[in-house]
This record gives structure tokens, C-alpha cells and sequence, in this order.
């Protein structure tokens, strides 16, 4: 058990398209299904990473746009803050909420996370089923990169 649940935890590393490395973080899962052990090891080297990882360009915070904000993510995002690591805000499944509510949670998260948070913050709308945000994520990955001078093909 201990190896399915580490293997459920860890985060994975990957070449995209384009040749940069990408990372997932699978937080839920880990809080979720892993031992006190197993969290601690999994988010010690999350943090290492996000922390001294040079070529860091920017985070994509995911966050169910159908629930109000959960702990985990204002404290994931308030961490990023110390931190000064660069993130955007990636709000998932808005095609199964009404707009006022999905307004409603926007605006309690911004709330949540109070005064510090960067008031020109990206901020995503995303439907896996109606394909909304993905260009919009696109072109700030693509910009992101260019800022950076990786050459795209």
C-alpha cells in the first residue's frame, strides 16, 4: 500500500511540446489518500521544487470553480506570495456553475486571500466541455515563454 499510495502522491516531470519541463502537482490526491509521512516527503520536495527551481516561469493554481475556497488552495496561493513565485489563477469546470456563482466564488477567493494579492493576477475560466480558456492559457504560456527568449517552432 505504501508504494501505490506514493506512487498516487508523487508529482511527475515531463517535456511538453515545445521543450520546456513541466510539472503536476496531484496536492488533492495527497492530502487525500497518503499517510502523514508520505504528505510531508511530497510536499518537501513540491516546495523545493517551486522554491529553487531557476527556471521556474509561472504556476497555474487549479481551483474547482464550483466550490467556495477550500484552505488548501488559499494557503497554497498565499504561499506562492512569500514565496514571490509568479502564478495565475486557473478556475476549472465553469461550464457545470451558473456565472453569479462562479462570480460569487471568484470574488470570496479573492477575498480570502485579502490585500496582498496582485491586482493585475491572471485569472482563467476554464470547461474541459465547451473548450473555454484553453487559448487564453495558451497565449500566456506563449508569452511567458517569449519574455523568456525560448525559441517556439
Amino acid at each position: 500500500a505504501d508504494s501505490t499510495d506514493w506512487r498516487i502522491a508523487r508529482f511527475s516531470t515531463g517535456v511538453a511540446p515545445c521543450g520546456t519541463q513541466t510539472m503536476i502537482l496531484g496536492l488533492e490526491k495527497v492530502e487525500r489518500r497518503c499517510t502523514l509521512r508520505m504528505k510531508c516527503r511530497f510536499f518537501d520536495a513540491a516546495a523545493d521544487y517551486l522554491e529553487h527551481r531557476e527556471a521556474l516561469a509561472e504556476v497555474f493554481v487549479l481551483i474547482d470553480s464550483r466550490h467556495e475556497p477550500q484552505a488548501i488552495d488559499v494557503n497554497f496561493v498565499n504561499w506562492l506570495m512569500e514565496i514571490d513565485v509568479p502564478f495565475s489563477l486557473v478556475f476549472t469546470k465553469t461550464d457545470k456553475i451558473k456565472k453569479g456563482r462562479l462570480s460569487s466564488n471568484q470574488a470570496l477567493f479573492r477575498e480570502r486571500l485579502g490585500h496582498g494579492l496582485p491586482p493585475d493576477l491572471p485569472i482563467f475560466n476554464t470547461s474541459t466541455l465547451k473548450r473555454e480558456g484553453r487559448a487564453d492559457i495558451l497565449r500566456r504560456i506563449g508569452g511567458r515563454l517569449d519574455a523568456l527568449g525560448f525559441a517556439r517552432g
